[in-house]
């Protein structure tokens, strides 16, 4: 991947198109995803990863037709070649088996390469672990394979970093030797005392000090530029010129390395200068809790004095609803968040704007964006509660200041960060220069389990699935395990009202983590 990029980006103008063709083939080579243009062309774009695709990391190349102890059959939709790495998926979406491709056979013979669209068994070092149907995928080609692990490192070792360009300036007067060098940024001057001799024939010259000069050796320079002042007719012995310029590029190199770490510090120093001032910990406020729900059927829950907001699917259908259950918001317009979908496809968006007009007439005013293109939605409207969700990214408190500037009152702050992060984070993102931060805890189900849900203390119908999302609470710690019928949904709610928590469904029990 970085090599193909890296090959478009180094060509010269007029070599761009034949890089371009080189790099879409080297591409090819990467099995990551799918090649994609970057950009969602239409509701049924066709480069896209599709989470019905079990394991779907690799090329995939079919599916399993036929299996006979270790070897599998199957037609290739790509080319498969002696040495590619495949993996084949089970369709109950458990861990797939990787092997090495060490022979193929191409109906009842063998060969090294089995093209796309051929009818190909290969043997497995696996016995009786695949079934009909599994999927097969290409995660390697055979250019990795025909690498050893030995053969990358010396490949890596050799390739080492690119040299740092070097400018020399060199005169002699009076047997001192002066060098002046020049790179990075830094410079350095040293005098060497050298012996010296009149020349009779071929006295020291510009050419064989750059010459000298142009060996740099171990040190991490390539010798660009070279000036020599006017030399006297002399001889120097050519082991001390080596001498001089070994001591002199180390020396180079450390004053180089010196001051490349002092800038650094310098930088890292003027970015903190820069951040928000570090306050105290302060006492956590205290909590709420959002509920999720599918429609405004569930827009009783607010009734409930735990929960604080509604998070409700911004939908023609939702908005719809309203005409029979608006009743129920009336006065608490400003504790509903309208959720706006993370994908709205251009024929959708002038449904989504009238949609957010509408809202904002009959007093609701709080919306939750999902993506950076949500922000012109709202362009001519005043007086609203924008709300960043965990995809807005805030990992830091210089990002909180540019949701700020972009209009957001309040950011999620994202599932994954560690706690020592959200803690230097919290303590920057304090008053009133920055959004509110709250953190999420969110239910989360699994296909063909039962979902028990609860409405803090009352069983509710399964079909209503509300998500329970917790603000201001991490969702780390040991997980509670709750059993028994009214028991479960009892003490379920009543850890709910104490503390927010993050439910998860598993078989007939509740897990419970706070």
């Amino acid at each position: 991947m970085v090599g193909a990029y890296r090959k478009v980006l180094d060509a010269a103008p007029a070599q761009r198109p034949a890089a371009i063709r080189e790099g879409k083939e080297l591409l090819k080579l990467s099995f990551g995803r799918l090649p994609t243009k970057g950009f969602l062309a239409g509701p049924a774009p066709t480069d896209i990863a599709i989470p019905s695709l079990k394991g779907a990391t690799g090329r995939f190349l079919g599916e399993v037709t036929l299996v006979r102890g270790p070897e599998v059959s199957f037609r290739t939709k790509d080319r498969i070649h002696l040495g590619d790495r495949l993996r084949i998926q089970p369709k109950a979406d458990q861990s797939g088996s990787a092997f090495t491709v060490k022979e193929l056979r191409l109906g009842k013979g063998t060969a090294k390469i089995a093209p796309a669209g051929s009818s190909v068994s290969i043997p497995t070092p696996f016995h009786g672990r695949f079934k009909v149907g599994d999927s097969v995928f290409k995660v390697s080609s055979e250019q990795a394979f025909t690498m050893t692990a030995a053969a990358c490192r010396r490949k890596l070792a050799a390739a080492g970093s690119s040299p740092l360009p070097v400018r020399i300036d060199v005169t002699l007067t009076g047997g001192i030797l002066t060098v002046q060098g020049q790179t990075g940024g830094s410079s350095l001057r040293r005098d060497y005392e050298v012996a010296t001799t009149p020349a009779t024939t071929s006295p020291l010259s510009a050419e064989t000090l750059q010459g000298v000069f142009a060996r740099v050796g171990e040190e991490p320079f390539v010798l660009t530029d070279f000036r020599a002042g006017e030399l006297p007719a002399v001889v120097v012995p050519p082991s001390r010129l080596k001498e001089v310029r070994r001591d002199f590029y180390r020396a180079l190199a450390d004053s180089f390395r010196t001051e490349r770490g002092r800038r650094t510090r310098e930088h890292l120093e003027r970015a903190r200068a820069a951040l928000l001032p570090e306050g105290n910990e302060r006492a956590p406020n205290e909590r709420e809790i959002t509920v999720a729900v599918r429609d405004l059927r569930d827009a009783h829950i607010l009734n409930d004095q735990s929960v604080r907001r509604l998070l409700v699917p911004l939908s023609p259908g939702t908005v719809q609803g309203l005409a029979a259950q608006g009743r129920r918001l009336r006065g608490r317009e400003k504790d509903v968040v309208w959720d706006i979908p993370f994908i709205i496809l251009d024929a959708d968006w002038p449904v989504y704007r009238e949609l957010v007009r509408r809202l904002a007439a009959q007093g609701f005013s709080a919306f939750r964006l999902n993506n950076l293109g949500h922000f012109p939605l709202f362009d001519g409207l005043e007086g609203l509660t924008l709300i960043g969700s965990y995809r807005l990214f805030t990992l830091n408190s210089q990002a909180a200041l540019a949701w700020k500037e972009l209009g957001l009152a309040e950011v999620t702050l994202y599932l994954e960060d560690d706690r020592a992060n959200l803690r230097a984070l919290l303590r920057r993102a304090t008053g009133e220069s920055v959004p509110r931060a709250s953190v999420g805890a969110v239910l989360v189900g699994f296909a063909g389990v039962a979902l028990l849900l609860l409405q803090l203390g009352q069983r509710t119908p399964a079909a209503r699935r509300l998500i329970v999302v917790g603000l201001g609470c991490l969702a780390l710690g040991v997980v509670l395990e709750v059993a028994g019928g009214n028991q479960l949904v009892g003490e379920a709610a009543r850890r709910l009202r104490s503390r927010p928590a993050l439910l998860r469904a598993k078989r007939e029990r509740i897990l419970i983590h706070t």
